[in-house]
């Protein structure tokens, strides 16, 4: 009974936006296409982001494929030259990359690098591996997680500016955005022991099933060592209908070290 009325649910909030029960196939690098978009603001989106975060929080529970991913990154830091490095893993697909184990390490670069830098870089690429729109923490700080807006929709509203679009193309296929702007005023309230940091940024979700289709986060991670801001770009895929993690483009910094990587599934 409870599958049949989150499905009904998701039937009606597509209804509601005038959709047909099909899948979009919208793409959204064509909103960098303004004229050939119609855009409609929706006024109340607290509904509608209450049944997204509970589409993500079922599809965290789905089972996926094991596969193969390659994080390739490079590294610049003002008094050093360049260098680049890899990580061969394998990982069960899905919203974001689950179960990792680590295969290969491997370096490029002018250094010798120490037992504790190899560490120090591979936990990076590993943070890279593992970002989604409701993780962007180191894999062995489970302890101090950064907060998300597609965790609880009590907590969005509160900690967030949320602004929510239908957008069409010329062809009437629709996806829904979902802008979310971390509120900067400091908060009383705020749960500073629990979290550490915040996610922000913009999500595309299909505009019938509400399954995510792109996400562009901003990671903001004071208390975390080494990285303090990330961007990163999350393209979906679908498997067996289901949204999985197609590729992780990432742009970091701390301080004067500037991070640029790549998250892709190799066919080894």
């Amino acid at each position: 009974m409870k599958k049949f009325l989150s499905a009904l649910l998701l039937l009606l909030a597509a209804q509601a936006f005038g959709q047909e029960p099909s899948d979009s196939v919208f793409f959204h690098e064509m909103e960098d296409s303004v004229s050939a978009l119609t855009v409609k603001r929706i006024r109340k989106p607290e509904r509608l982001l209450r049944l997204i975060i509970m589409r993500l929080g079922q599809d965290a529970e789905k089972k996926y494929e094991t596969g193969r991913y390659k994080v390739d990154a490079t590294f610049n830091q003002d008094y050093l030259l360049p260098f680049s490095a890899s990580l061969l893993l394998k990982a069960e697909a899905g919203v974001g990359l689950g179960k990792v184990e680590v295969e290969k390490f491997s370096y490029s670069g002018t250094y010798e690098l120490a037992q504790q830098d190899t560490g120090l870089i591979k936990s990076h690429l590993l943070q890279f591996a593992t970002l989604s729109p409701v993780h962007a923490h180191k894999a062995n700080h489970s302890y101090s997680k950064a907060i998300s807006p597609l965790v609880n929709a009590k907590e969005t509203l509160r900690y967030y500016d949320v602004t929510a679009d239908s957008i069409a193309d010329a062809r009437g296929r629709t996806v829904l955005r979902f802008r979310f702007s971390w509120k900067e005023r400091q908060r009383d309230d705020f749960d500073w022991e629990r979290y550490q940091g915040h996610i922000a940024g913009t999500a595309y979700f299909d505009c019938r099933s509400l399954a995510i289709r792109q996400f562009r986060g901003e990671a903001h991670l004071p208390s975390l060592k080494y990285i303090t801001d990330l961007g990163y770009e999350i393209l979906y895929v679908r498997e067996k209908g289901l949204p999985v993690v197609g590729r992780i483009s990432i742009d970091g910094h701390k301080e004067d070290m500037q991070m640029k990587a790549i998250v892709q599934k190799v066919n080894l």
